[in-house]
């Protein structure tokens, strides 16, 4: 094992390596160019992009993307370089100048009004804010001071709530590092006590929340905002970054992206029970989780809807199944670019196997725009329904009848698998010392060309909707692999089409019972929906509390988010 610190010296020093920083397409929010500067490598054309990031409507994007949408991707790291380089003698009196150019000339706010551009506006105008009280910055035509106090307020608001209430892009395993971002350098920069304070417990909260659904270092299960490469291969995520920094429970060499600077500019280091959790558990555990459902329109939120996701999974040392149990609708008061917008980019369920990052099954309604893509999203129709009992999962989908792409299809990479046997229906997997079934009842077709070939299945059009059953155990529970095949198909399978309703009689779990209605049964009894926060053995947390219980073995501690304080002792 490495420490920590010889982690963050290697990333930097991997990120500030990289060749090609000159050119006006590359590194265009800065990220590399602080780690150059900061390593005091290649330092002229280190400094050379600050000033062209400082500059940013003069240097349009190479692929055509408007950058108004993302100034605060940069204006995150031009905060950083204020105070990380202040007494550097790598960065150039040009560059800081434009970087104070940047602040008080810029209006550097996200015409995006998803989570994590607020997060980074406030936290960076904030931090800017800060380094010039006495400044005006001309965008809003207030003073740094006055600034400095909104954003402090909007920002302490903010944390207190997700504390008790999750986040709307939840368990994201792209938008996590963003967040992280932000509260890095507000628990580094922040001069006062409080915000520090609270950047730094919902940093250990969210790498605990995190910990709690992953298996293998791999952060599984259904989650709020991803992208088809994150959906689809676990090293293409963000979070796998910071389960190798902080938890050191993957190898570096298994991502090869640039790594934030915040990350490996900063000091964090996570509480020795949050990194106890994410190492050393050993029993499975079912976690539930409660999420504020995302409101585009009140982001902080001021006036908060009652409305919720309830997420569930199962954890074992081999797998993680986890899904969407039940999502409640908006209400109709909703706005026009709220509605509906929590199943953007969401991922509904996933089973992730700890012996292979790709080794990974899911189900989805594809779509053919950036909310609804080919692997995540379910903007256009919202038409997914998931019941999951221990290691069994129910689903249903039901798109129009008119929709543009009228299938269902699975992600199968069966290259990833250690064995894979296709019979009556089922696929069957193993990956390691876990195994699994997924029955798709209409069927399936293999895709063999194009991107996804061999790694995809579509279940044919189906007027009335689409069932999918997936069942997994642990070798350890079964006497072998057939064995397993044999009690998976065992199980009775009905499908009324006409009421939409699913029932699979599951040899562990009992008889479950979907409905596109909203019935969700287990052995003939609804099961309970009214979830906590956080609610598993390692993370707990009452729905709209301000205080979150950290516990592992005989050790707990309370992060209390109200009085921005923590408590530590034996567990009761």
């Amino acid at each position: 094992m490495t420490t920590l610190i010889q982690r963050r010296n290697a990333l930097l020093n991997a990120t500030a390596a990289p060749q090609r920083i000159d050119q006006p397409g590359d590194d265009i929010f800065a990220n590399r160019a602080m780690a150059r500067l900061f390593a005091g490598v290649r330092t002229e054309d280190a400094n050379r992009q600050i000033v062209r990031t400082a500059a940013w409507f003069d240097f349009p994007h190479p692929h055509g993307r408007d950058l108004r949408g993302e100034p605060d991707f940069a204006s995150i790291n031009l905060a950083c370089a204020i105070y990380a380089l202040r007494d550097a003698t790598s960065i150039s009196a040009v560059a800081r100048d434009a970087i104070k150019r940047f602040f008080l000339s810029t209006d550097f706010q996200s015409f995006y009004d998803s989570e994590n551009h607020h997060l980074l506006f406030r936290s960076s105008r904030y931090l800017a804010a800060q380094e010039w009280p006495g400044e005006t910055f001309s965008a809003w035509t207030k003073s740094g001071h006055a600034l400095m106090h909104e954003d402090r307020e909007w920002l302490s608001a903010f944390l207190r709530y997700r504390a008790g209430h999750g986040w709307a892009e939840f368990d994201s395993s792209c938008y996590l590092m963003p967040d992280f971002e932000a509260l890095l350098a507000l628990q580094e920069y922040a001069s006062d006590e409080e915000v520090q304070s609270l950047a730094r417990m919902t940093l250990n909260v969210l790498l605990a929340d995190m910990a709690v659904d992953s298996c293998g270092g791999y952060h599984g299960g259904a989650m709020g905002r991803i992208y088809p490469g994150n959906a689809t291969d676990h090293t293409a995520t963000a979070s796998i970054v910071l389960q190798h920094l902080y938890f050191d429970n993957v190898p570096a060499e298994i991502f090869s992206n640039d790594v934030s600077v915040q990350l490996v500019t900063t000091t964090f280091e996570p509480e020795a029970l949050v990194v106890r959790i994410a190492r050393e558990r050993a029993e499975p555990y079912i976690n539930r989780e409660r999420k504020h459902l995302h409101n585009m329109s009140d982001v902080r939120p001021a006036q908060p809807m009652e409305e919720s996701i309830r997420k569930i999974s199962q954890w074992t040392p081999e797998y993680l199944l986890g899904c969407v149990q039940h999502q409640d609708a908006y209400p109709q008061t909703a706005s026009a670019s709220t509605a509906g917008y929590a199943f953007h980019q969401q991922h509904d369920w996933d089973l992730t196997f700890a012996a292979s990052p790709k080794a990974r099954l899911f189900t989805h309604h594809p779509g053919n725009f950036d909310q609804h893509n080919h692997w995540t999203g379910d903007q256009r129709c919202g038409c997914g329904r998931y019941l999951q009992a221990g290691s069994t999962l129910l689903g249903l989908h039901a798109p129009a009848v008119d929709d543009p792409l009228p299938y269902i299809h699975a992600f199968v990479p069966r290259a990833e698998f250690d064995e894979f046997v296709e019979e009556e229906g089922w696929i069957f997997v193993r990956s390691g010392d876990a195994y699994a079934g997924l029955l798709l009842v209409d069927g399936y077709q293999w895709v063999t060309e194009g991107e996804w070939a061999n790694r995809e299945v579509r279940s044919p059009s189906s007027l009335g909707g689409y069932g999918v059953i997936c069942t997994a155990n642990r070798a350890a529970q079964c006497a072998s692999f057939g064995a397993f095949r044999d009690e998976a198909r065992g199980g009775d399978v009905r499908f009324n089409r006409a009421s939409l309703t699913l029932e699979y009689a599951s040899p562990v779990e009992g008889v479950l019972t979907l409905a596109a209605s909203g019935i969700r049964l287990v052995n003939g009894q609804a099961i309970e929906l009214d979830y906590a926060a956080y609610d598993s053995p390692y993370l707990q947390a009452d729905w709209g509390s301000k205080t979150v219980k950290l516990a592992f073995g005989k050790e707990q501690m309370l992060l209390d988010f109200e009085s921005v304080q923590t408590f530590t002792g034996p567990a009761a």
